[in-house]
């Protein structure tokens, strides 16, 4: 119900539509109870459901059926949560010996005090860090003229390498290490009222 795609949907705020398709019973939801609970919402309001590797339309008033979506549903959570559970693991483990699944964010950098050795610890990066936070001060200052767009447009113009939807969720998702200091509540709202209107229907899925 709350998913970024189907949610609308959902929700009703798409207009009528006459059922759902999806790949398998986890695309439904997020876990057992988001897909039981879209599930029974198509039962109620007798619209189709469809997943593949099922024959035919879902019929959840069927105790055959009700209890094989709810299984499948199950299954699928108790494998996401193994995939996540190794996936901390992993990461732990990596940390604990000073390497790295993947690239910092922007505006960030890590730092080895030995060439080729482990990763000591991660910092903010003195360039990167510096044009997240003049594309922050943009927006909050003039937020009717300057958008994510036009600055992507700036800095392109100016041959700085920055991918402006990563800046822009660098500063919403972590304020206090991206900016060093939490910015206030309206400018925090700019910022997201300014990225929710630049991301728009079809950009951020």
């Amino acid at each position: 119900m709350t998913g970024p795609k189907p949610g609308p949907w959902l929700r009703d705020e798409r207009g009528p539509y006459d059922g759902l398709v999806a790949a398998a019973v986890d695309r439904l939801g997020r876990n057992v109870v988001d897909c039981l609970n879209t599930g029974y919402k198509m039962r109620d309001e007798k619209k189709m459901l469809v997943t593949y590797g099922h024959d035919g339309p879902w019929n959840l008033d069927d105790p055959a059926d009700e209890n094989r979506f709810t299984i499948e549903a199950w299954g699928a959570q108790m494998e996401l949560r193994a995939i996540q559970r190794r996936n901390r693991d992993t990461t732990t483990k990596m940390r604990a010996a000073g390497r790295t699944k993947q690239k910092p964010s922007y505006g960030f950098r890590n730092v080895r005090t030995v060439m080729g050795g482990k990763v000591d610890r991660v910092e903010l990066h003195p360039h990167a860090a510096e044009v997240i936070r003049n594309v922050a001060r943009r927006i909050i200052a003039d937020p009717e003229n300057v958008t994510p767009s036009s600055e992507a447009a700036r800095l392109n113009r100016e041959g700085e390498l920055a991918p402006v939807a990563t800046v822009m969720k660098t500063v919403l998702d972590d304020p206090d290490r991206a900016l060093t200091g939490r910015w206030p509540l309206e400018a925090q709202d700019r910022l997201h009222l300014a990225w929710w209107i630049w991301e728009g229907p079809g950009r951020g899925g």
